[in-house]
């Protein structure tokens, strides 16, 4: 029987009910007054065509409800300790028993033909004494057909544990958005791949766009189930999700930025005593009574990561009660990197630059709140009479085009190169002079970082995420955000103070000593481990 302290421990299921309801309400009049104005292309990854509030609202009716059916378990009188587990498939010594479908695309048998009720279906109006122990299975859906994982011949070899050989790996199933390049999702690459010689194994479920990611988690060995668009909190998608945790017979669900999250903390209803960690990459900021949909989803998290200071603050600022569930882990990167002549000089044959060139550059994704706009229009306005400076801009995204097309029309048109996605990108960072990083919002840049260990001079906007890593004339050149010919006169100042570029590089790189991406992993492990174990116990 469950103990009375644990169950009053658990939320109540019609107040989590009443609070995404509130928070639904909130957002539609949120809407209704215009202030939520940003669209769904400058946010792809909270996986909703619909502006922001209305996106957050939409979900907070989806998880109130699985999250009310959890609730329900929970304080319903008589309950059992732990729920039966779900008969499914177990990832057995030589992989998953019964899988019929490739690494990264799964098939499934037809479901059964029960329909699943509106996720939005209110709690019976009855005492929490009253409240009849729900057959959550049901509620989704039973399914009836199997999806697992494809088998990956060299996995099983991998799960022995280097450092403790009869242990029992820690599994841990990653929630991400898609596959497209982008540090959050290179993050979860690295995650995922040295975490197996501290003992974790990892899975990786996508539910967004497919992208080059597959390809990098398939040179890591790392096992990935591409869900094929199931970005939504719909019964099908909660159901499939939760299927492949269960094939995976994972220990963690770790959902990483907002929508993921979410969708992890709903697979809850199938897997009620499997722990759900998230790490947030940015900032996040519930507004009004979009609050308390957040704070129901937190009651349901074993542990909320934020990956630095600004990060914290905005989950801290959600509620005061948070404080004890958030844990800030810095991101992490390669410090053994390869620089000199001979780096520099492979890194610019691959890209295409003349040896003796002056090269600023910049990595990530090419979206507005990267902010590559503004470097391009910096450098165009500032460096036409520079003919041995050229500009190169690594990675994908949504402005790319407009920006290509901004550049070609320009006389500097031969001196602007972009690359879209590349694999490995930071590989080529030594053929860089200088590195800028224009955000205009910013958690905790991967590619910011990478500069740093490779010792590059950069200059940023001096917002606060950028302000926690760098030191304003030691370890960088900021200025103020949107200002073009600022952003622009620290460049140029730069290309032309070998000196400076040399000081602010060799501070940068002291300084990366604290973004280990040894230490992140380590850190992230003993998490792992603790939530699986109290999860057991």
């Amino acid at each position: 029987m469950v103990s009375a302290e644990r169950r009053t421990r658990e939320p109540n299921a019609r107040h989590l009910l009443v609070s995404v309801q509130q928070g639904v309400e909130g957002a539609r009049q949120h809407e209704e007054e215009g202030r939520a104005e940003q669209e769904e292309e400058d946010h792809p990854r909270d996986g909703l065509a619909l502006p922001a509030a209305l996106k957050l609202g939409a979900r907070a009716v989806a998880l109130g409800a699985v999250l009310a059916e959890a609730g329900a378990r929970s304080v319903a009188a008589g309950a059992q300790e732990g729920a039966a587990p779900q008969k499914g498939l177990r990832w057995g010594p030589q992989g998953p028993v019964g899988v019929g479908c490739t690494r990264v695309s799964c098939r499934t048998e037809a479901p059964g033909k029960r329909a699943a009720p509106p996720l939005g279906s209110p709690v019976p109006s009855r005492t929490a004494k009253e409240l009849p122990l729900p057959d959550i299975r049901r509620a989704v859906g039973r399914p009836r057909g199997v999806v697992g994982l494809g088998r990956v011949p060299s996995l099983a070899a991998s799960m022995k544990n280097e450092m403790h050989p009869t242990a029992r790996p820690t599994r841990v199933a990653h929630v991400m958005y898609g596959l497209e390049m982008g540090g959050l999702e290179q993050l979860v690459v690295r995650l995922s791949q040295h975490g197996r010689e501290r003992g974790i194994e990892s899975v990786v479920l996508a539910l967004g766009p497919d992208g080059p990611v597959r390809e990098l988690l398939q040179r890591a060995n790392v096992p990935t189930v591409w869900l094929g668009g199931l970005a939504g909190m719909t019964p099908a998608a909660i159901r499939r999700l939760a299927q492949e945790v269960d094939a995976f017979g994972a220990d963690v669900v770790h959902g990483h930025d907002v929508g993921p999250w979410l969708n992890a903390v709903a697979t809850r209803t199938l897997r009620p005593r499997t722990p759900v960690m998230g790490t947030f990459h940015q900032t996040v900021e519930p507004q009004g009574k979009l609050r308390p949909a957040a704070m129901a989803a937190a009651m349901f998290t074993q542990s909320l990561v934020a990956c630095g200071s600004e990060v914290r603050a905005s989950l801290e600022r959600w509620s005061p009660k948070l404080l004890s569930n958030v844990v800030t882990i810095e991101n992490g990167v390669p410090l053994e990197v390869a620089t000199g002549e001979e780096a520099r000089r492979a890194a610019r044959e691959r890209l295409g630059l003349p040896q003796d060139a002056t090269v600023v550059g910049y990595l990530g994704r090419l979206s507005e709140e990267k902010g590559p706009d503004l470097l391009v229009d910096a450098f165009l306005r500032h460096f036409a009479d520079a003919k041995d400076t050229h500009l190169v801009m690594i990675g994908p995204g949504p402005m790319e085009a407009s920006l290509r097309a901004r550049a070609a029309a320009s006389p500097l048109s031969g001196r602007v190169h972009f690359t879209g996605a590349l694999l490995e990108a930071s590989k080529l960072l030594p053929a860089f002079d200088v590195y800028v990083q224009p955000s205009r919002r910013e958690g905790r840049s991967l590619s910011l970082l990478e500069a740093m260990a490779v010792g590059l001079p950069t200059v940023s906007h001096a917002i606060p995420a950028i302000r926690e890593v760098h030191s304003d004339g030691q370890t960088a050149l900021l200025v103020k955000s949107e200002d073009v010919d600022a952003l622009g006169g620290a460049v140029k100042r730069l290309t032309h103070d070998a000196e400076l570029r040399s000081r602010l590089g060799e501070a940068a790189k002291r300084e990366a000593q604290r973004y280990s991406l040894s230490t992140m992993v380590d850190t992230y492990a003993k998490l792992y481990r603790g939530a699986a174990a109290r999860a057991q116990a």
